[in-house]
């Protein structure tokens, strides 16, 4: 039988991990909702050609929340389309989950690291949005965002045409800036000298000319972003 004591030492024990497993699974709630509404739910995209998806399959990942230090190992896919990550314990599992929308909770999948932030997208419009962090230049972060395009389907009008399939186009652009003044930037030869110190500017033209850097895709900006780090 147990002392009066050891009773009393037995509950607190129990009560602490009790506490412990709820925060637990409070936490693991508060990165996952059931669903995301957005306005990508107005439109029917069955009669479109391509995929809303970066990649249509489920990749490893872990969510990461800054509030709390929790992290979750989980699989992930991001809809590019709806702008929202889903979630599932593993890819054969059927039940999907989302990833709930906030700043504090950022995330990495399949070695890309991305971040829910405030910006100007390429039409110069406030969003809201997840960002691929690149790589920080000084003061100056670089963000990768995925977006798409959307061609209308349109149906023919007599019978000697054919219904045209709408089309999902995807792409990307940089989003760049300091802090949470973060806005779309055209990323060339010549524009990326003005996030470069002046005191580098004749180092880094030499390399980017030497190793042909046009800044089409992001590895170019990385590859940049380490070389003048390094300086």
């Amino acid at each position: 039988m147990f002392s009066k004591r050891n009773q009393t030492l037995f509950f607190a024990l129990t009560g602490i991990i009790f506490l412990s497993l709820g925060s637990l699974t409070l936490n693991a709630q508060q990165i996952a909702v059931p669903s995301i509404r957005t306005e990508a739910e107005n439109i029917d995209l069955s009669k479109f050609i391509g995929s809303r998806y970066m990649e249509e399959t489920f990749k490893n990942g872990t969510v990461y929340d800054g509030l709390t230090s929790f992290e979750k190992k989980t699989f992930l896919r991001y809809d590019v389309y709806g702008d929202f990550f889903e979630m599932k314990k593993s890819p054969s599992d059927k039940k999907t989950d989302f990833l709930k929308q906030a700043a504090e909770i950022h995330l990495v999948m399949d070695g890309k690291t991305f971040y829910y932030k405030s910006y100007k997208d390429d039409e110069d419009k406030q969003r809201f949005g997840y960002l691929q962090k690149l790589e920080r230049i000084g003061d100056i972060d670089f963000y990768l965002k995925y977006s798409t395009k959307l061609t209308m389907p349109v149906e023919a009008e007599t019978t000697l045409e054919q219904d045209r399939p709408g089309k999902i186009k995807s792409y990307t652009y940089y989003v760049v800036g300091k802090s949470e003044q973060l806005a779309y930037a055209k990323i060339s030869k010549k524009t990326i000298l003005e996030y470069i110190p002046e005191e580098k500017r004749k180092d880094v033209k030499s390399y980017i000319k030497k190793e042909k850097l046009k800044f089409k895709n992001f590895q170019d900006l990385i590859k940049l972003a380490n070389y003048v780090n390094g300086l």
